[in-house]
């Protein structure tokens, strides 16, 4: 009886060997046709690493207080919710490496090895030509199982490559970041994350089975791909860097919802179009900004200048001053339904402010001149959206100046819950010096109810998103004199 137990235990064993060792697609064949140019999977891509480091851009000391929290394991790899994340990882490695570059601290140089170490154990190659840092958790939301690939982390794996080489010389590293720059190649039907839009190329954070095209996760690949190429001169990188670049430049203004950015292109339900949260649209901002910085595509200035325009968002760590609103009144409110509500950020949930008077109106102070030329309202009610709207500037003066020109860009009506719609109006008008913005609903008698979730000023904000683009600049410059 104990022969047929020891066969029995025998046979689950290589039964679970099978499953851990599933084979991943890989590409038929070993040679890729891409964008007019045949890259042979076989052919050894020449990195010439630079004595001098230029790190990763989005990597900061500052994040070197999470790294110190994080659950980790036995080996002092960083945990996110259990899991062993590779985004996670790969930031936490590159943030304590910063943190003890600075410092000379022998504990943050610890996290970071500890990180460095689950990078190298953890790459897994393919066909001993190319290779990624495999999730190994499920994405429920995109419907990827285990082992999907991701160009975000592939950005990142590389960035913390580099400057593990910077630190070790371990050649290893070396072979590691050439066999991840040949999986920029592969296409997401044969187990990578590259697909084309249109004739041009994407690299997709969600390996999804209809384009998902997420932004924040393209440029953080092409951020790896930049940092690749500005450390070693590798000529591959730098063509699938301007070649993404092409790409963005053509389809930026489809993350463009005039009222905020979008995060993606994937639709998860009714609830959830993809639009950014204000996490998400304060990191395109940066994002486009560093684009520019590298670039020098005036594209990216503007778009990044119109995201922070219409969704306003502050940069505590930049000393950048958003010229936000600084007081909302009304000349009428319903019980606890006050005009604060209006300016809190939060419009799918919380508080409304609501009227039923003659007229009611909004006034809103800023605090300098600046030039304003819309808005966007968000309505709790279909009938308070059909109000037409009387709207005016006032200078430090008090000149009053009418919004003649006044134009409904968009009507948007969004389910924001089961039993919850809200109606989303934005407007332009040619642009009014001033100080103050008045919106009035014309209600006569308030035959109708007015109710706003929030409202939106779109005002021209070029000294500031000048001082956020000369605070991108001086990080770059800072870096690289930080590790020369």
């Amino acid at each position: 009886m104990n022969k047929y137990y020891l066969l029995l235990v025998l046979m689950c064993c290589l039964a679970c060997t099978t499953r851990t060792q599933e084979k991943k697609p890989a590409y038929p064949g070993n040679e890729i046709a891409l964008k007019g140019r045949v890259i042979s999977l076989d052919q050894k891509l020449k990195l010439t690493p630079s004595k001098e480091l230029v790190p990763y851009f989005f990597s900061t000391d500052d994040g070197y207080d999470d790294v110190v929290s994080a659950t980790k394991d036995s080996n002092g790899v960083v945990l996110e919710d259990g899991l062993y994340k590779p985004t996670f990882i790969f930031r936490s490695g590159m943030n304590a490496y910063r943190y003890y570059t600075i410092n000379k601290d022998t504990v943050a140089k610890g996290h970071f090895l500890n990180q460095v170490k689950w990078l190298k154990e953890n790459f897994e190659t393919i066909n001993d030509s190319y290779g990624y840092w495999f999730w190994r958790h499920p994405r429920e939301v995109y419907k990827l199982q285990t082992n999907w690939t991701s160009a975000l982390s592939q950005g990142m794996g590389i960035g913390l490559s580099l400057m593990a080489y910077h630190e070790t010389g371990d050649p290893i590293l070396l072979d590691i970041m050439e066999k991840a720059l040949k999986a920029y190649m592969i296409p997401v039907e044969n187990g990578g994350f590259f697909r084309y839009w249109g004739l041009d190329i994407w690299f997709e954070e969600y390996p999804t089975e209809n384009p998902s095209r997420v932004m924040n996760g393209f440029i953080f690949s092409l951020a790896g791909l930049y940092n690749l190429y500005a450390n070693t001169g590798n000529e591959i990188a730098l063509w699938l860097f301007n070649e993404g670049i092409e790409t963005l430049k053509k389809n930026i203004d489809v993350y463009d919802a005039d009222f905020i950015s979008k995060y993606s292109l994937f639709q998860r339900d009714v609830y959830w179009p993809g639009w950014a949260k204000k996490t998400y649209h304060k990191l395109h901002i940066l994002q486009l900004l560093w684009l520019h910085d590298v670039t020098q595509e005036k594209v990216f200035y503007e778009k990044g200048k119109k995201f922070l325009e219409v969704q306003k968002t502050t940069f505590e760590k930049r000393a950048c001053n958003i010229g936000r609103v600084v007081k909302v009144t009304a000349n009428s409110q319903i019980a606890e339904r006050s005009p604060s509500y209006v300016y809190d950020n939060q419009w799918s949930w919380g508080g409304i402010w609501a009227s039923k008077s003659n007229n009611p109106e909004l006034v809103f102070e800023m605090a300098n001149e600046r030039d304003i030329y819309g808005f966007s309202l968000f309505h709790n009610s279909e009938k308070s959206s059909e109000l037409p709207l009387k709207v005016f500037v006032t200078t430090s003066n008090l000149d009053q100046y009418i919004a003649e020109d006044l134009k409904q860009l968009d009507h948007i009506i969004h389910p924001s819950g089961k039993k919850r719609v809200t109606y989303i109006d934005i407007y332009h008008f040619r642009p009014i010096k001033g100080k103050n913005l008045h919106i009035q609903f014309q209600s006569p008698e308030g035959e109708r109810s007015v109710q706003i979730t929030e409202v939106d000023i779109f005002s021209d904000l070029k000294t500031e998103i000048d001082c956020l683009l000369e605070s991108v600049k001086k990080q770059r410059n800072d870096d690289i004199a930080l590790f020369k």
